[in-house]
């Protein structure tokens, strides 16, 4: 945060200690960072949203590598959240707004947060969601939802995010993914299905998510560290334009397969690479 800006933000920080019956002696019990922050009312959050000039954060994405997000307002000290303070946030029109301090939240908070005009809302301290509140989540219109928390869906919650309206939906936390949860996660509209949390992938749950190709392009999966060539095989199959691995070692015959598909293949971790797999992969013609 520039300094002359950090100077008009702390006065507002001293408002909201006043206003909370706190000191308002500089430095004393007052936040460092909007992250410390620990409780908002609507009031002020509404001048937090309006007054805050953002700030440059780097976060870790679970299953993936850290990201930065600038002019960002991260709210990370915030536990709960009610649907009126959440509608007063959903005015800061910067860039990114991040709650990953929140593990839960009620579908009308849910409501008032797909509100929000800013590019990228991050609630990756989420652990579950149920199919009510994912549903209103859904309706968020920026490039990026952020869900990376969430270690497991179910057949409704999985729906309901199917039906995102985000070009980008990341569910970098889920470990594994069986193929009818796949099936219906695949019909997600949005250009961007990140699933980079994914150790393990099956034939069968491949063979679903190559089917999200018919409608996205990029197709997110940077924490597997095997494949077997018949999952290759049905992952080459997708249609979008980007596949991303981070696999570090990859022998001959799931680069055989993998060589099939038709567009740009990521490799972000190859450590080594055989005669006979480089061999292989020269038949790509992506």
């Amino acid at each position: 945060m520039k300094p002359a800006r950090s100077v008009l933000f702390l006065l507002a920080l001293v408002a909201f200690a006043v206003a909370r019956g706190a000191p308002a002696a500089v430095g004393d019990e007052l936040p460092a960072d909007t992250s410390a922050i620990e409780s908002l009312t609507p009031e002020q959050a509404r001048r937090l949203a309006a007054e805050f000039p953002g700030a440059d954060v780097e976060i870790t994405i679970m299953g993936s590598s850290k990201a930065t997000f600038f002019r960002s307002l991260p709210l990370n000290g915030l536990k709960q959240l009610d649907a009126d303070t959440a509608k007063a946030l959903a005015g800061y029109g910067k860039e990114t707004l991040i709650l990953n301090g929140l593990t839960t939240i009620d579908a009308d908070t849910a409501r008032a947060l797909a509100g929000f005009k800013g590019p990228r809302l991050v609630l990756n301290g989420l652990t579950r969601l149920d199919a009510a509140t994912a549903k209103q989540l859904a309706t968020f219109q920026g490039e990026w939802l952020g869900l990376s928390g969430l270690s497991s869906l179910d057949a409704e919650t999985a729906t309901a995010l199917a039906e995102s309206k985000s070009v980008r939906l990341d569910l970098s936390g889920l470990p594994t993914l069986d193929a009818t949860i796949a099936q219906t996660l695949a019909g997600f509209r949005g250009q961007m299905l990140v699933l980079n949390g994914l150790t393990t992938l099956d034939p069968a749950t491949a063979e679903a998510l190559a089917k999200y190709g018919e409608k996205g392009n990029h197709l997110g999966l940077c924490s597997l560290t095997t494949l077997d060539a018949a999952t290759a095989k049905s992952l080459a199959e997708f249609q979008g334009t980007d596949l991303q691995f981070s696999l570090p070692t990859l022998d001959a015959d799931i680069a055989d397969a993998l060589a099939e598909y038709k567009s740009c293949l990521h490799f972000s971790n190859l450590t080594s690479l055989d005669v006979a797999a480089a061999k292989a992969l020269a038949r790509f013609k992506g």
